[in-house]
């Protein structure tokens, strides 16, 4: 084989490589990004619990509490029971 050819063999074996690469970090990406999707993600549940003094608040509103829900979707993965629990605690 000459020296063309093998240099010419070469990029195309870099580039094969570089190409192969890519399309296997993009898939274990991928994986990786359904399985936060999927498992991890829709059983996450943050609760923060926050001091917030505010000047000039009504009577009526002292020592009660202020709750934010945001985000939660009832599917197969994610059933009623699971939602409630989560609405119980606060």
């Amino acid at each position: 084989m000459s020296q063309a050819a093998r240099r010419k063999r070469s990029r195309f074996t870099l580039r094969r490589n570089i190409i192969k690469g890519t399309l296997l970090g993009s898939l274990g990406l991928s994986a990786a990004c359904a399985v936060d999707a999927i498992v991890i993600e829709p059983h996450w549940v943050e609760l923060a619990e926050l001091e917030l003094p505010l000047a000039d608040l009504p009577e009526a509103f002292i020592g009660k509490r202020l709750v934010h829900i945001s985000d939660l979707h009832c599917s197969r993965v994610v059933k009623k029971d699971y939602l409630l629990r989560c609405v119980e605690r606060i």
